[in-house]
């Protein structure tokens, strides 16, 4: 199939899950066969029009998507340039068989493109304002809230990251159930290969004492991601495991709160804070911690949770959205009561100190992680979602 993906984010730009989903997805599209083009912002730019991995990446000259505060206008303003920028391709491409929204950002150029082209429209829905706003929204929020809704009715298809995503746009926005799929992000062992790998060792020295267990937290420092609980119950578990060591990498709303952590008397010597962090260290952050925590209150999937699993760390994770349906709790990880900093600290302590189970749920999470979530199943499952669009499209009910 003929593939065109606009994402309002895109490596090598800093970014979380959706930069990271659609730079996979593409990818293991373009190893099927399909022509794959991705329409994104212009940082990183260096390789507007370039192929990689197989992948064509158009890049606009309006700068990155708008940020808050949010006006209407900025958004009319990055969706006309990426209309431009598709429009553009397509006198090398050619004609799209399906244009794959991801997020609200794009949708107006989605929409305007599904019309020109008469093709099918894909949305990816990877998180609701809704759900991170826990329903709270400023007028900024409920412009959002209203054009994810209009997307959401308006697609041929809506692809949710997860069970609970799913149920969340049916009963927030009125999805019609039937045009909903369920596609779960992928993860690919390749990503976390390192020609640093020799040096891992003296990498760790810096990080902690030879004798001190490394717990790791990976992901923005905002509320949604639960990183206040997790500050929470660290004096508790050092309390009761000196050689405990939390090493916490993102940026966020929160960061001061986590700064000031690591440099209190009290827990400064357990804390390490890195900012955010590129690939390559945290390829080996990851072969060096043994314990991944995540405490979101809202996480739609939660790609974090599947590296960890899959790099074989004991996993810890809340037990609600979802989280739930990645790690099954006691039996590739633990899942602890979500909100509970004193249920999140037992589910750590417990890890650390029963080696034995430590062992077991890693590796039960590894082969899970490797066989249920490969990039290539996520891949055929999403061009089951786009024939069945494309269905649709050519039969309206």
């Amino acid at each position: 199939m003929r593939v065109l993906h606009l994402s309002p984010e895109y490596p090598p730009q800093k970014v979380y899950g959706l930069g990271r989903f659609v730079h996979d997805l593409s990818r293991a599209q373009a190893l099927r066969g399909d022509r794959v083009t991705v329409v994104t912002n212009s940082l990183g730019g260096e390789d507007d029009g370039v192929v990689r991995d197989g992948v064509r990446i158009c890049r606009i000259e309006y700068p990155p998507p708008p940020k808050p505060p949010l006006t209407e206008t900025q958004v009319l303003q990055f969706n006309v340039s990426v209309i431009a920028r598709a429009l553009s391709a397509t006198a090398r491409e050619g004609r799209w068989d399906v244009v794959n929204a991801h997020d609200w950002y794009l949708l107006p150029a989605a929409y305007l493109l599904r019309k020109h082209f008469d093709i099918p429209l894909c949305l990816t829905v990877h998180d609701t304002i809704v759900g991170k706003s826990a329903g709270e929204l400023a007028d900024a929020q409920k412009f959002i809230a209203n054009v994810e809704m209009w997307g959401c009715r308006t697609a041929e298809r809506v692809v949710c990251c997860s069970g609970f995503m799913r149920d969340e746009v049916l009963d927030r926005y009125g999805a019609a159930a039937e045009r909903v799929s369920v596609i779960p992000c992928g993860v690919d062992e390749r990503t976390f290969e390192s020609r640093f790998a020799e040096h891992l060792a003296a990498f760790r020295e810096v990080i902690a004492n030879p004798d001190e267990k490394i717990i790791l937290y990976v992901g923005r420092l905002d509320p949604e991601k639960g990183v206040d609980l997790l500050l929470d119950a660290i004096p508790s578990v050092i309390r009761r495991e000196p050689r405990a060591k939390f090493v916490i990498l993102g940026t966020g709303r929160l960061e001061e709160h986590v700064r000031g952590l690591a440099r209190s008397e009290r827990t400064g010597e357990h804390v390490v804070y890195l900012g955010y962090v590129g690939r390559a260290p945290l390829t080996l952050l990851y072969r060096c911690a043994e314990i991944q925590v995540v405490p979101s209150t809202y996480e739609p999937f939660g790609i974090v949770a599947l590296e960890g699993m899959l790099n074989g760390l004991g996993m810890v994770v809340s037990d609600t959205t979802g989280l739930a349906e990645i790690v099954e709790h006691e039996v590739d990880g633990l899942q602890f009561t979500t909100g509970s900093a004193q249920h999140l600290a037992e589910a750590v302590l417990r890890l650390l100190s029963d080696r034995t189970l430590l062992r077991d749920l890693a590796q039960a999470g590894r082969g899970k992680a490797r066989d249920l979530y490969s990039w290539r199943r996520i891949a055929r499952l999403t061009a089951g979602a786009y024939r069945e669009a494309t269905a649709v499209r050519e039969n309206p009910p």
